[in-house]
């Protein structure tokens, strides 16, 4: 089973991430499969049967984004779909159901929210998109070994604790498991 389907099924806030790195990894490669393969299928360590199917599973997103016109930037649309159904059960969490554990987690978080919104280029008004491009932000500084100031990082763990509470409802609701009543917590 391929990871992104792993994290699919048992994280959705892990699956998201590693969708937009995925997508950035496809365009740093400038959607060319041979590079794909040469730089990330090969020195993998996988056997040929796990190769192939990654290979295959590259292919289908590179094509996907192709066909997406997103080959600069975006994401693909099985990812917006699950931003979206984020964003559905957000809303729901806050004003319908009125969770508060998740109406205090975004009510701390928010701050930061809006703030990102302001700085951001082409800002998304969707608070679950903004956090999750908040995180994969820092993730990326990260990774390039840039400095990430302090109050950003703060920032950040507000996003990440709004959307772990949000990704346990989500995976609960998925699975049949989450039953709302109004005005109440489950």
């Amino acid at each position: 089973m391929l990871e992104a389907e792993v994290k699919k099924s048992r994280n959705i806030v892990e699956y998201v991430l590693y969708m937009f790195h995925t997508e950035d990894v496809i365009r740093s490669c400038q959607l060319n499969l041979d590079l794909i393969k040469d730089s990330i299928i090969e020195p993998s360590g996988l056997d040929e049967a796990e190769k192939s199917e990654l290979l295959q599973w590259y292919t289908l997103l590179a094509n996907q984004m192709e066909q997406e016109n997103i080959e600069q930037r975006g994401h693909l649309s099985d990812v917006i779909e699950v931003l979206g159904e984020l964003s559905y059960l957000h809303k729901q969490l806050m004003h319908v159901y009125q969770d508060e554990e998740y109406q205090n987690l975004y009510r701390i978080a928010h701050v930061h929210i809006v703030e990102l919104s302001k700085k951001a280029a082409r800002a998304s008004e969707n608070p679950i998109e903004l956090a999750f491009t908040g995180i994969y932000g820092v993730m990326t500084l990260k990774l390039k070994k840039e400095e990430v100031f302090p109050e950003t990082l703060e920032a950040v763990q507000t996003f990440r604790n709004m959307l772990v509470h949000l990704g346990k409802k989500y995976h609960a609701l998925k699975e049949g498991r989450l039953r709302f009543t109004r005005a109440s917590q489950n």
